[in-house]
């Protein structure tokens, strides 16, 4: 039970005589009767030496064992103390052991229920708790920007693959100009050719037909180079755009490389992979700053309640107060206080039971001692001197 244990010197001495009885179970303690080989003098005297020390032995043992015995009756005395309080300090002595108990029990649940969160983690975010906020508003906004510029960058890319399509489509026409430009002139001189053959000959006027291939060839040339020119301006004007847009997109990357390096920076401070997870860190830390602060309120009242139930212990002039310090279930419970009881009167009646043990074991080695004198009076002397001896060697030690 561990309530009543707390060793001084004599007890001490008292379990070292118990150790030294379980160890030397071979010796014969019990003298009920004569040993053996005590026929000549000094075998008698050798044997009332024996009994000597067997009485020193017993008789320390006998001392630790009253000692223990009187402390068993203090603690018997004090638990009768404590269960005969009556009126306002009984009641103060309930009041802060029913506090202390409960107090108790909620600091028990209250840790075992609070956020696991580890203390690197806490104390990391507690040196940087007035700066969070801004941090978390600094963090979600370079994540945002980076977002809209990974977005820009897409659209901007969509609007360059977009002018390279027109530029590609501006040359493939002013290729198809060149060619039916040509086609034209060929196809032109070939009816002049015809024409002029046809005139040499005699057989027609062709003088009609000159004009009308001159003018439609001269239609057709001045249309394609129209186009052809539109063209070209169009292809110009693809060209600077798509320039000014290769121009934007490279700021964009840059702009983009940047930030991504402060924010993986961040990251890597910070020790997440985004905002939401540091912000689900902050809030873990409020709840666990919270708690702790809580924690520490229960803490302090228990404190409290534990030097007033002390204070009232320390009032009732207990043989050792020290001892119910832990023991306000005994306090509260009537059972609990029973099995303490229960248990120290068990251990009162064993301590009696070796009490009587060593008396009778003195009483007989008295007895055979003045046997011996009586039936051997020329060692007498010699057997009281050392009985005188054994004594001294007692009382000094």
């Amino acid at each position: 039970m561990g309530l009543f244990t707390r060793k001084n010197s004599t007890k001490k001495e008292y379990m070292l005589m118990q150790e030294e009885a379980e160890q030397n179970k071979e010796i014969n303690l019990d003298v009920d009767g004569e040993e053996q080989y005590t026929r000549t003098a000094s075998q008698r005297l050798a044997y009332a030496e024996n009994c000597c020390d067997r009485m020193v032995i017993c008789q320390k043992r006998l001392e630790a064992a009253k000692a223990e015995y009187r402390e068993v009756n203090h603690y018997l005395t004090d638990i009768s103390t404590i269960e005969n309080l009556e009126g306002e300090k009984k009641e103060s002595l309930l009041f802060e052991a029913r506090r202390i108990r409960s107090l108790t029990e909620d600091k028990k649940s209250y840790k075992n229920l609070a956020s696991k969160m580890s203390d690197k983690k806490y104390d990391f975010i507690n040196r940087h708790e007035k700066d969070m906020p801004d941090i978390l508003k600094n963090l979600k906004d370079c994540e945002d920007n980076l977002q809209a510029i990974k977005t820009d960058m897409h659209n901007v890319e969509g609007e360059k693959s977009a002018l390279k399509y027109e530029r590609k489509i501006s040359i493939q026409r002013m290729n198809a100009m060149r060619k039916l430009l040509k086609l034209v002139m060929v196809f032109s001189a070939v009816l002049l050719a015809a024409f002029t053959y046809g005139q040499l000959k005699g057989e027609y006027d062709y003088t009609i037909g000159y004009y009308i291939v001159v003018v439609t060839a001269i239609a057709a040339i001045a249309l394609i180079l129209a186009v052809n020119k539109g063209q070209e301006k169009n292809l110009r004007i693809a060209e600077l755009k798509l320039n000014k847009i290769i121009g934007i997109l490279n700021k964009c990357k840059l702009r983009y490389v940047n930030l991504k390096s402060s924010v993986e920076y961040m990251y890597d401070t910070y020790g997440v992979a985004n905002t939401y997870e540091l912000s689900s860190l902050w809030q873990t830390y409020l709840t666990a700053k919270k708690e702790r602060e809580a924690y520490f309120m229960m803490s302090d009242n228990l404190y409290k309640a534990t030097e007033n139930y002390n204070a009232i212990i320390e009032s009732l002039n207990l043989y050792d107060p020290s001892v119910w310090s832990y023991q306000t279930a005994a306090v509260l419970e009537p059972e609990e206080m029973n099995v303490i009881k229960e248990t120290l009167h068990k251990r009162r009646d064993a301590i009696k039971k070796n009490m009587d043990y060593n008396s009778d074991l003195i009483e007989k080695s008295k007895e055979n001692i003045k046997r011996i004198i009586d039936e051997e009076p020329e060692i007498g002397n010699d057997i009281l001197a050392m009985v005188d001896r054994k004594e001294k060697e007692l009382l000094n030690g």
